[in-house]
């Protein structure tokens, strides 16, 4: 079937746009990134509980993604040696001990799916309960990783460093991670 002429004409000025990039756009640059970085701080202070020492975004299951998102960005900030809203060496801190504690269960599976219960590994939810599922341990991991590396900047507590060393080699040697245990086909999740 022949397709109409303007219907033709529309799919080459479609195919065209969707493949030139656009010249007015550029790149970010490093110091973009930070900008609207720190804008995205600025909108999730409120969720900062300074007597719980971590965000408290709401329900949903969150909790300990949310934290362990932010343990990154204040990492990261620290690292690269950033001096704006997304740099807070304090709340880091706070948070990478409540991943390592709070959200961190050792001897038993908590709630959750039966096909996601497992231990060691970590809950969504910061304090006391919450659910099982892989991507909580990856996200979680993630953040605990990059508040090793940022350790020094951050002035982690030798404590915490320890804990955060302990809990992510056990998480990563426990039988739910370890080959050949493939969770639903999640291979690259290993890597």
């Amino acid at each position: 079937m022949l397709l109409p002429a303007r219907n033709i004409l529309l799919t080459g000025i479609l195919a065209l746009a969707v493949a030139a990039p656009s010249a007015a756009a550029s790149p970010f640059t490093e110091n973009d990134y930070w900008s609207y970085a720190d804008r995205m701080q600025l909108r999730l202070d409120s969720t900062w509980d300074a007597k719980a020492g971590r965000y408290r975004p709401g329900g949903g299951g969150t909790d300990s993604m949310v934290n362990a998102d932010m343990l990154v960005t204040h990492s990261l900030a620290a690292l690269n040696g950033h001096d704006g809203a997304a740099r807070n060496d304090a709340r880091a801190r706070s948070i990478a001990r409540a991943l390592v504690t709070d959200a961190y269960t050792t001897t038993k599976p908590r709630l959750g799916k039966a096909s996601h219960r497992h231990a060691p590994g970590w809950t969504n939810s910061m304090h006391g309960s919450g659910e099982q599922h892989m991507v909580y341990d990856a996200a979680v991991a993630e953040g605990l990783a990059q508040a090793f590396r940022a350790r020094e900047e951050l002035d982690l507590p030798e404590s915490t460093v320890e804990l955060i060393v302990d809990r992510v080699r056990a998480v990563a040697a426990g039988s739910y991670w370890r080959y050949p245990a493939l969770k639903l086909n999640q291979i690259n999740w290993y890597a």
